[in-house]
């Protein structure tokens, strides 16, 4: 189990790094996970988990936009 938090806490800082290097601001990363802005910022910092959904969304954002 612990792995699996280590995946998700790296697929966040990639997340995270991504969004920082192709100009997506907070608001509209949030807009597309599906969440509000806050919801992003409690991601980032490691107070929430993304949902499965939100895991896949991320991936598939990082695979189209590289």
């Amino acid at each position: 189990m612990a792995g699996a938090f280590r995946q998700i806490a790296l697929l966040v800082s990639q997340m995270r790094e991504w969004a920082k290097a192709h100009n997506v601001k907070s608001k509209d990363l949030a807009e597309m996970l599906g969440i509000s802005p806050q919801g992003t910022t409690e991601i980032f910092k490691g107070r929430n988990q993304p949902t499965g959904e939100q895991v896949l969304v991320m991936l598939e954002l990082m695979k189209a936009r590289r």
